[in-house]
């Protein structure tokens, strides 16, 4: 499994263990269906996340800082983007 991916999965139980038993994991009954569709939806927004993120973080890679009116473009993107993210997380019903 990719690195960040066990990352995220890892977040996402501790995540659930937070909401659900201040934190201590091995309160958590990760054996129940209920933990375990918890830790599922919450792995699943954190991709989402990271993919819209992902997103935004490389549009702006590609952006050279010398050209004439890059400022502006960089704005513009900006706002488009926060549109983007904001439509890929409703998809995925990611609360904003």
């Amino acid at each position: 499994m990719n690195e960040r991916i066990q990352e995220l999965a890892e977040q996402a139980l501790q995540l659930v263990a937070d909401e659900h038993t201040n934190g201590d994991e091995s309160r958590l009954d990760t054996d129940s269906y209920y933990v375990k569709d918890l830790i599922q939806e919450k792995f699943a927004e954190l991709i989402v996340r990271e993919c819209a993120n992902l997103f935004v973080d490389r549009r702006y890679m590609v952006l050279n800082p010398l050209e004439p009116f890059a400022d502006e473009r960089v704005r513009v993107l900006k706002e488009h983007d926060k549109d983007t993210v904001k439509k890929i997380k409703q998809h995925f019903g990611v609360e904003l």
